[in-house]
């Protein structure tokens, strides 16, 4: 009797650990997803909005009346768009973290990029800070070896460029960040933070969404133009995972 009994829990903690796995592929499948899968012939480009769900990020308000809250986690997602759609009409293929506002871990995240074949995997984020008028641009890398490269020149060929100087950023170069995601992706790896979100009038800038010119078709270009100038770098095979780095 006291076997039946532990089968029967046995099978029921089965049956539960396989409802939850399915939940959470589920979910992970449903908050991702890839875009030009037919016409890509230079590689694929995971593009990894920040934050997301329960995890809103930094925020501010801007200076409008009646003032309009900014939330990273939505700015972040619409640069991805952003840059998604100028990578595809460059004939990439982009997959993306998540699409809409959905949690996702940082693991998860470099586990997605990985299943997806990832070529090179780009986390777009927002800085925050206490002080107000800090404002500077930064690329991040997980592992040197397999990263820093990457990192730098994203931020030398994609972000100095378009935003330092003439825009009021400051310019910080790269450093080194044990994030789970980029530590996890086995492709060259970056995560940036491009603008201070905290900043009064990167606020202002980011609110805009309709000009030709706004903060946030800047920071889109910006990405971009470092993406596509280093895929140019890379010899044609690069296009497949070639699989871990250290």
């Amino acid at each position: 009797m006291a076997v039946q009994l532990f089968q029967r829990t046995l099978g029921s903690l089965l049956a539960i650990t396989l409802l939850i796995s399915v939940i959470g592929s589920t979910r992970v499948q449903a908050a991702s997803s890839c875009f030009n899968e037919a016409g890509a012939v230079n590689g694929t480009v995971v593009l990894d909005p920040g934050h997301g769900g329960s995890d809103p990020g930094t925020s501010n308000s801007t200076s409008a009346t009646p003032p309009v809250l900014l939330v990273e986690k939505e700015v972040t997602l619409d640069i991805a768009n952003r840059t998604k759609d100028l990578l595809v009409n460059a004939n990439y293929k982009v997959c993306m973290t998540r699409i809409d506002d959905t949690s996702m871990g940082n693991s998860e995240r470099g586990e997605y990029a990985n299943s997806v074949g990832g070529t090179v995997y780009v986390s777009i984020h927002l800085n925050g800070s206490s002080d107000p008028a800090v404002n500077y641009a930064k690329a991040f890398f997980g592992k040197r070896n397999k990263d820093e490269s990457f990192a730098k020149h994203i931020y030398q060929n994609g972000l100095a460029p378009a935003l330092v100087g003439p825009y009021g950023v400051t310019g910080s170069s790269v450093g080194q960040f044990a994030n789970g995601a980029l530590l996890q992706a086995t492709m060259e790896s970056t995560l940036t933070e491009s603008v201070f979100l905290t900043n009064d009038n990167e606020a202002d800038r980011l609110a805009d969404t309709t000009t030709a010119s706004n903060r946030r078709n800047q920071i889109a270009q910006a990405l971009f133009t470092g993406i596509n100038s280093w895929a140019g770098t890379k010899p044609t095979s690069s296009s497949s995972n070639p699989g871990p780095k250290r």
